[in-house]
């Protein structure tokens, strides 16, 4: 299984060369929307310009999935990535033991200090 959050995969040379094939600005409204309080909106746009100059559509999100504005829309893909990492890390028995506390509301309002020592 690849982990893409892994320093192993964060060494691949392909990523680097990747990068150096990018440009990226910040885009002051994006910024200002994160650190409003109302929106922390975490916004993202991109253009993908080819090397005979033509270029695709801008495609910007302001709320990917998995923003508090975009949860129901996106609970299922939470899990199923929960799991899929969990998985990575534990047993069967323990994956399904850990994704059944998410779906308990009493033990999702409790505080989490001291849960898994």
């Amino acid at each position: 299984m690849r982990i893409e959050y892994e320093d192993q995969f964060a060494k691949e040379p392909k990523i680097d060369a990747l990068r150096a094939l990018m440009l990226v600005r910040e885009n002051k409204e994006f910024t200002d929307n994160y650190f409003d309080p109302e929106k922390r909106a975490i916004g993202n746009a991109i253009t993908i310009i080819y090397k005979d100059g033509s270029q695709s559509e801008r495609v910007c999100v302001e709320y990917p999935l998995g923003h508090r504005v975009r949860r129901e829309e996106s609970l299922s893909l939470l899990m199923d990535k929960a799991r899929k990492n969990i998985q990575s890390r534990y047993t069967h028995e323990r994956t399904e033991k850990l994704m059944g506390l998410f779906t308990n509301p009493d033990f999702l309002s409790q505080p989490i200090d001291g849960l898994f020592e």
